[in-house]
């Protein structure tokens, strides 16, 4: 009985925290071109995503902070020898050795933003897998700009974005969508 109860306490939690629903974005193909997620939630200060690709391709994520690009890239980097690095304008900040791209399996990540600090992790679960952690001045909840990727080696990158809103974020308001979604070109 007492298995029961810890079970039914830990499912209801789970649905009062609601699930991350994720949706097809893009398959990226081109080279270099640097394209805008699409986000939902722009008032949220996290957002999640996902990518498929395989980890000899070089995927790039960049969050944009007033004038300051915030970029963390998935794959080798060329003549480095490294598979997963992360860089503030400036210089390089973190490497590491681990692959985490799957050619045939979408890998899911969260990027939360605030108070000096643009945390990056593994997972659907917010808090969860973190893997690195950027701190500076200029990340600031007002001073989120925007959202970006770009294949810069390989052949595709499939990616997705969060499309559904958490139970817990009911808050936040979604915006309306515009004409041009994530096929336009920035």
């Amino acid at each position: 009985m007492k298995i029961f109860l810890v079970l039914a306490v830990a499912l209801y939690a789970d649905s009062a925290m609601g699930d991350v629903h994720m949706c097809f974005m893009a398959n990226q193909t081109q080279l270099g071109v640097i394209r805008e997620f699409v986000n939902d939630y722009p008032k949220g200060k996290h957002i999640y995503f996902g990518i498929k690709a395989c980890p000899e391709d070089t995927v790039e994520i960049a969050a944009e902070f007033g004038d300051k690009f915030f970029v963390l890239n998935f794959g080798p980097m060329i003549f480095e020898g490294r598979s997963t690095d992360a860089w503030a304008q400036g210089g390089s900040k973190w490497s590491a050795p681990q692959h985490y791209l799957e050619c045939n399996t979408m890998k899911y990540f969260w990027m939360e933003w605030g108070k000096k600090k643009l945390t990056f992790g593994q997972g659907l679960h917010l808090g969860v897998g973190l893997f690195y952690q950027f701190n500076s001045h200029a990340i600031r909840y007002k001073s989120y700009e925007n959202f970006y990727y770009r294949l810069k080696g390989g052949e595709m990158a499939e990616l997705e974005h969060q499309c559904g809103i958490l139970a817990a974020d009911r808050n936040i308001i979604a915006r309306p969508r515009s004409a041009c979604d994530a096929s336009c070109v920035f």
